[in-house]
């Protein structure tokens, strides 16, 4: 009768240092990939945004929206909320916590902000300018 044999000590040491070596070699890879899946993310939330921006703009007249309304003292955030209906679009990924942006949403903070250079375009008397204001739209950034 064969008696069954395991594993010495230093074959499982060795397992463990190969297994060590290989894990040291994938977590920053992963950690990569991992981010920029998180970046892709942000970017298509910035897309989602502007989509929302826009489609804002078809409903009032060609107006931008305003960095904060006048009247009521809601921020952009809130008046694109309708055409995104998500909470976390506001939020990148990546921005853990969120950073100090203005929102009205009620107890969120955005990991997006307007371009203040942008304010000049988004505020009148009204509240909000119309796109015809923007004399270079591809040298602006929102």
């Amino acid at each position: 009768m064969r008696k069954e044999r395991g594993f010495t000590l230093i074959e499982l040491l060795v397992v463990i240092a190969i297994i060590a070596i290989l894990a040291a070699i994938l977590f920053p890879v992963f950690a990569r990939a991992r981010e920029k899946a998180r970046q892709s993310s942000c970017l298509s939330n910035v897309k989602q945004l502007m989509l929302a921006v826009q489609c804002y703009s078809q409903d009032y007249d060609e107006r931008l929206t305003p960095w904060k309304t006048a009247v009521n003292g809601v921020y952009w955030d809130v008046l694109i909320y309708p055409y995104v209906k998500n909470e976390q679009i506001f939020t990148c990924p990546s921005d853990n916590p969120p950073s100090n942006s203005y929102s009205s949403l009620p107890g969120r903070r955005s990991s997006y902000a307007m371009s203040h250079r942008n304010i000049q375009y988004a505020t009148d008397s009204y509240g909000h300018s119309p796109l015809s204001d923007v004399t270079a739209p591809a040298e602006e950034v929102y």
